[in-house]
């Protein structure tokens, strides 16, 4: 695999979308008692974050799977990378999550139930962030297999991609109460994001030429016809739509990033899996427990929050890495 041309504004666009999370999370204290949701900016970020992030993991899908390793071996690379990280640090956090229930929004109760529904359902987990992990397995393996058997029909299997955007475009306003177990109702919701990322991967260079993406006017284009989109419409296919436009934008601001050599975002690169990870632990400490003892204007906890919620588990993938604490970093499913 290693024989891969490295995609930098794939990287970018990784980077953007880990950014866009944690600053999301960022706004338990804001003062309306909503975490910020009500907020404009909070509902623009809203729009294109998990989108974004899971339009590029079914663009990198299709761009790893051109390797064509078996799909049992596919699988088993997936749950290492996704599932062990996700019951290692849920397992391990368990106890001092039901210890700190007191400060937390929602309390666990110590026992044996508690401990399994916390693994298995959504609305359980002890990390919140971490559906994102189970949706994420679940989309993969299952398109994953689709793409092995049918990567040498590739009309039919073009076909059967547009089929399923067009059936994850349309579940999410059927009136069923989807299940939260292992985060299927996240399939339902963000499903048809991950296969247009498919898409875009097997025909990025005609995507591209077709909607000037290589082009800077296309970041202002996208941009404004999301932002209008954003702001006339509500829970209807509008938002989508505007949703597929930001994820749009992104992309063109990536590759005007890759192509002007501007390299703020470097730095941050290879590690947006462990941010991923490991921000919620910082995010709850500069806010819910650090407010218990402080009494500082919001913003000053969500500044703390965004900073360490990013640069935390940024220094300390560098430290593990530099050490070569390959136990850990497997553990965590990072590439030694």
């Amino acid at each position: 695999m290693s024989d891969r041309p490295f995609l930098k504004h794939i990287a970018y666009l990784q980077v953007i979308g880990i950014l866009l999370v944690v600053f999301g999370h960022s706004f338990h204290e804001y003062p309306d008692g909503t975490n910020g949701t009500n907020w404009l900016v909070y509902r623009l970020m809203f729009n294109v974050r998990m989108p974004l992030f899971t339009f590029v993991s079914g663009y990198l899908m299709c761009y790893t799977a051109r390797t064509s390793v078996g799909p049992l071996h596919f699988v088993r690379g997936k749950a290492r990378r996704l599932l062990l990280p996700f019951l290692v640090l849920s397992l391990l956090t368990f106890a001092p999550r039901v210890l700190l229930s007191a400060w937390a929004d929602d309390g666990v109760a110590f026992s044996t139930e508690a401990l399994l529904r916390s693994l298995l359902f959504e609305d359980d987990l002890v990390v919140p962030y971490f559906w994102f992990l189970q949706m994420s397995f679940v989309l993969l393996s299952a398109n994953y297999f689709l793409y092995y058997f049918l990567r040498t029909r590739p009309r039919v299997l073009v076909a059967a991609l547009l089929a399923l955007v067009g059936l994850f475009g349309v579940l999410p306003f059927v009136d069923v109460d989807y299940p939260s177990f292992f985060s299927l109702r996240e399939v339902v919701r963000l499903g048809a994001y991950f296969e247009l990322g498919v898409l875009y991967s097997l025909a990025t260079p005609k995507i591209d030429r077709c909607l000037r993406l290589d082009h800077s006017a296309a970041l202002l284009l996208f941009g404004a016809v999301w932002l209008a989109l954003f702001l006339t419409t509500e829970d209807t296919y509008g938002e989508k739509l505007a949703s597929v436009l930001g994820i749009g934008m992104a992309i063109a601001l990536a590759k005007l990033l890759e192509r002007r050599g501007i390299t703020v975002l470097d730095h941050l690169i290879g590690t947006n899996y462990m941010i991923f990870l490991l921000s919620w632990y910082f995010n709850v400490a500069t806010q819910q427990v650090l407010h218990q003892f402080t009494d500082f204007p919001w913003w000053v906890y969500s500044f703390l929050s965004f900073t360490l919620g990013i640069y935390g588990p940024w220094a300390i993938c560098r430290w593990l890495r530099a050490r070569k604490c390959r136990r850990i970093l497997f553990l965590l499913g990072q590439k030694n």
